[in-house]
């Protein structure tokens, strides 16, 4: 038996097929490229374990690296202290013609500034231990919210409003 529907409720026919769901993409290639660490300050080891712990760890060494192609070299996170010469030469020669291919992190003091270079993020502390290297490598990159400061606050207005009075 057959009923005769109003057109209302027919039209809502079409809407009780199930819908097809697109495909799950990562649209986020971020975790896939590879890290350049640039240190300013010292790394303590626990840091430097955790590092290791998620990934292939390598501190730049002139004698090994020096004109070698950083996308040959097999490593997660590749360290490079911007207080060395020889450091800041390779990252001049070699990171910063490819520097799409990698995530550049300055790891620094919380008082420092950036020296003029575009990083991704600027870090003075790498996030805790998490379940997973993907998990860390997100919060990698993500800035530190920073905890306001009083006192650097107050310098920085006084510095600003000298300046602008000259």
């Amino acid at each position: 038996m057959s009923i005769n529907l109003p057109a209302v409720i027919q039209s809502l026919g079409g809407l009780l097929q199930p819908v097809q769901a697109p495909p799950l993409v990562n649209y986020d290639p971020g975790l896939v490229k590879k890290f350049v660490i640039c240190l300013s300050k010292d790394l303590p080891s626990e840091e430097l374990q955790l590092l290791q712990y998620y990934g292939r760890t390598i501190s730049y060494d002139h004698d090994i690296c020096n004109n070698i192609d950083l996308s040959t070299i097999d490593f997660s996170y590749f360290l490079l202290d911007l207080r060395e010469a020889n450091d800041r030469t390779y990252f001049q020669k070699i990171i910063t013609p490819n520097i799409q291919m990698f995530h550049l992190i300055l790891y620094k003091y919380e008082f420092q500034g950036d020296n003029g270079i575009s990083f991704d993020v600027e870090r003075s502390e790498l996030p805790k231990k998490q379940v997973n290297s993907n998990i860390f490598n997100g919060l990698l990159l993500q800035s530190e919210i920073q905890k306001p400061n009083c006192l650097f606050s107050l310098m920085k207005a006084l510095v600003c409003n000298s300046e602008n009075k000259k």
